[in-house]
């Protein structure tokens, strides 16, 4: 009986096929069934678990990490230089979307869809096909991405194999209308991120302890994922080992002295919020709030701030009643980095606003001093307490990564060194 093909959409049944046809070579099919393996189901099921495994590898070593909420409309101008404004927006929120990401939604919210499969070419052996690939994510926010594919067909043992490689990173990424899949991921990744941003600032100040930078290296070593073996640690933390050349003197070192170092270290696994500190003019108006102390007694890491005493140039906002705040991830300024022995905190993220806000009776009072300050081409003088939530180690680059969740700040007469304000920026 001749062979009767049915195209449902992308899938091809043969109805009544001889059985010739399936032990028949490449070479000795007719072009309308070189034309069907090219859209069998069993061709297109193939080249989809070969994208799906050439994703899954790439996406491994290289997630992909995209903006979902940069499309937002903000002030052009305002959006440059607002970092408040920014934040609110979400603008500059990420996601990573990962190997695992991408394996748990494929086939249901990440979705490839081959298209118009058609042979190209019959050789001896193998025939060639194309067909377009279009691929989407509900996790990847307004785009959508596609290429031309072209993949080869054997036959072995009366079974069809194909061979075509491709991947996410093959394809072209274009802009679209997001999709109400799209629209619902996002909306409940922002609640997310609102959620977690809530929770650091609901963290109670006897939460968060100084550290110093002895103290961070500690940190470091405690909660990285990444492994040290015995002579690493003893090389990073014993001096009396590192100067020792006998072998046998220095495993008795290590015998003796590994087990002190790695008690200290998982003293730091469970510290995951920090507080360190600024001063300028060399303002020591409150030796408690200013010279904090760490657990063991040594002093906590002091930095330089970004210009907080550049406030008395500043005039007073009245819709937001209080000042523009120069420091730290605001008004364009970076975040804060303290580097100990290779090891770095790298806080660029924040939670907490960009105005020192000031009580509606304090206002005026507060304004005369800046204006009388800045004719005497004087500044004021701050102290500042900054908290700190950590919220990974990247073992690659030797990194802790933290978020500001909030400024607790002094505003200090230069001249009488009496307190003007003292207010927390959250």
């Amino acid at each position: 009986m001749r062979g009767i093909v049915c195209i449902l959409g992308l899938s091809v049944v043969l109805v009544g096929c001889d059985k010739a046809v399936e032990d028949k070579k490449i070479s000795e099919l007719t072009s309308e069934e070189a034309q069907t393996l090219c859209k069998s189901p069993q061709a297109i099921e193939q080249l989809t678990n070969n994208f799906k495994a050439g994703t899954s590898e790439f996406l491994t070593q290289h997630p992909f990490n995209y903006y979902p909420f940069s499309d937002r409309n903000v002030d052009s101008t305002k959006s440059i230089t607002d970092s408040e404004l920014r934040r609110k927006s979400r603008i500059d929120d990420s996601f990573l979307y990962s190997a695992d990401t991408f394996n748990k939604g494929f086939g249901q919210t990440d979705v490839l869809k081959i298209s118009n499969p058609t042979l190209s070419a019959t050789g001896q052996d193998s025939l060639t096909c194309s067909a377009q690939a279009d691929f989407s994510s509900d996790e990847i926010y307004g785009k959508a991405f596609s290429t031309p594919v072209s993949y080869t067909i054997t036959k072995a043992d009366k079974k069809i194999i194909t061979e075509g490689k491709f991947a996410l990173t093959d394809m072209k990424q274009s802009k679209v209308e997001p999709t109400a899949g799209q629209k619902a991921w996002r909306d409940k990744y922002e609640a997310e991120l609102n959620a977690k941003d809530q929770a650091l600032k609901n963290v109670a100040d006897s939460e968060y302890q100084p550290i110093s930078t002895k103290d961070l290296f500690y940190i470091y070593f405690a909660q990285t994922p990444r492994q040290f073996n015995d002579d690493e640690l003893m090389g990073l933390f014993s001096n009396k080992w590192n100067n020792t050349s006998d072998s046998f003197a220095k495993e008795d070192i290590k015998k003796e002295e590994l087990p002190q170092i790695k008690a200290k270290i998982a003293q730091y696994k469970d510290i995951k919020n920090i507080v360190i500190y600024s001063t300028t003019d060399g303002s020591y108006h409150d030796e408690d709030f200013l010279k904090l102390k760490t657990a063991s007694g040594e002093n906590a890491i002091k930095i330089n701030d970004m210009g907080i005493f550049t406030l008395t140039d500043s005039s007073y906002d009245f819709a937001k009643k209080g000042y523009e705040y120069h420091n730290f991830l605001c008004n364009m300024n970076g975040g804060i980095t303290v580097n100990e022995r290779g090891v770095s905190l790298s806080v660029d993220k924040t939670v907490r606003g960009c105005t020192v806000l000031v009580p509606d009776d304090q206002a005026r009072e507060i304004s005369a001093k800046f204006a009388d300050f800045k004719g005497k081409g004087k500044n004021v003088s701050t102290s500042a307490k900054y908290f700190i939530h950590i919220d990974s180690i990247n073992g690659d680059r030797n990194t802790i990564e933290a978020t500001l969740v909030k400024d607790d700040v002094q505003l200090i007469d230069p001249d009488t060194k009496a307190v003007i304000l003292h207010t927390v920026i959250n």
